[in-house]
């Protein structure tokens, strides 16, 4: 639809979007994302919501104490598996 209509800011965006989020934003989570890689090494896979959370936001304050931090970080831990360790 967005072609037919000539929308160019639409696909502006949608080229934005497909990039993925900024550096900028990433920035932020650099220490969690090395905490995730070294949980990894160690083979610790198995941390539960509360432990994530502890450990995270609590010990090494790697990310917010927000609403809905547990569920974030469990996104976050499961998606770091993805994450080059070498």
């Amino acid at each position: 639809m967005a072609e037919l209509v000539g929308d160019k800011k639409f696909f502006t965006r949608l080229s934005n979007a497909l990039k993925g989020p900024s550096q900028k934003e990433w920035a932020g989570l650099a220490k969690m994302k090395l905490s995730f890689l070294i949980l990894r090494q160690l083979e610790i896979n198995d941390l539960s919501d509360e432990a994530l959370e502890q450990l995270m936001v609590h010990t090494l304050h790697a990310y917010q104490d927000v609403p809905g931090a547990r569920k974030n970080l469990r996104m976050y831990y499961l998606n770091s598996r993805k994450l080059k360790t070498s």
